[in-house]
């Protein structure tokens, strides 16, 4: 008889327990979350301007049902994609509570905004020229031999309420005080409108050169090589010498270290001018061929 009651108490105890965790569980409370929203527009549609794109919403249930449904939503997706949106500028949207899947128990007591509107043009794409945007010097004793920016024009894609004013893109500061040597940069830009995008297979690049602009070295009389399937009759010279800035000021260079070439083109005549190229090692910056074009007679 004694154990019977034991086994009593205990069926009691979790019988309470039981009907504390249910009680607590179906207990009605209110919660607010904030929700991103997401818009799914027509085809060939895109914003005029950025939309409403958080919303807090208040909600009510179960605490078991509620806790379930909010640890795992989060977003509310607005689906314009059947509304004839190209036949008004602003559309206005009227939030229900129809456009979240809701488990059975839980409602929405309130959105933060019910009410709102969303704009939108026609999608267009357009080219537009690359303005680059500078800030700084370059550094001392060093100077900007080359710079382009690849590619000239970029393609944006958008409203065309909203492009129709764009007519080129400037790009994030570009500070020449951080430039050394040869490399490029992927580069934003400041002026895109929020609803504008790039075209998705463009990465568009800074590329640059710098170089020492002091000479402290001067390599002379390099014998120049000739590239060509005829015969040179004559140059105006046969040898140049090389302006140059060593980094190691110890280093040693020699004639051999260099190379100077006069690639001379196929069917342009007998007499020719001939702009010179020179290789050199690294750690040795070219400054100047002397002379850096010379006149040639072929046969």
């Amino acid at each position: 008889m004694v154990v019977n009651k034991h086994i009593q108490k205990i069926l009691a105890l979790l019988m309470s327990i039981s009907l504390w965790f249910y009680v607590l569980n179906s207990e009605t409370i209110e919660l607010k979350r904030e929700f991103t929203i997401d818009y799914v527009l027509p085809e060939g549609q895109s914003f005029d301007k950025v939309p409403l794109d958080k919303m807090n919403i208040l909600f009510k249930g179960p605490k078991a049902f509620l806790d379930s449904y909010l640890s795992s939503n989060n977003r509310l997706a607005i689906d314009l994609s059947l509304e004839k949106l190209d036949k008004r500028k602003d559309y206005k949207i009227d939030l229900k509570e129809s456009y979240l899947d809701l488990p059975f128990g839980v409602e929405v007591v309130e959105f933060d905004k019910k009410a709102f509107s969303v704009s939108t043009g026609k999608e267009v794409s357009k080219d537009v020229p690359i303005q680059l945007n500078f800030i700084g010097k370059i550094q001392t004793k060093n100077k900007l031999v080359s710079s382009k920016v690849i590619p000239q024009k970029i393609s944006i894609i958008g409203s065309k309420n909203i492009l129709k004013n764009i007519k080129k893109l400037e790009t994030r500061p570009i500070d020449l005080r951080k430039l050394t040597g040869e490399g490029s940069i992927e580069i934003g830009f400041i002026d895109l409108p929020e609803t504008a995008r790039i075209s998705s297979d463009v990465n568009p690049q800074f590329q640059y050169k710098v170089v020492p602009s002091e000479i402290n070295f001067v390599l002379k009389d390099i014998p120049i090589r000739f590239l060509s399937s005829r015969i040179i009759d004559k140059s105006s010279v046969k040898t140049v010498s090389l302006l140059v800035y060593i980094e190691d000021e110890e280093k040693v260079l020699t004639k051999s270290d260099v190379q100077v070439v006069a690639d001379i083109p196929e069917g342009e005549g007998n007499k020719l001018k001939v702009k010179l190229k020179a290789e050199v090692p690294q750690g040795v910056h070219l400054l100047d061929i002397s002379p850096n074009e010379i006149s040639v007679n072929l046969k």
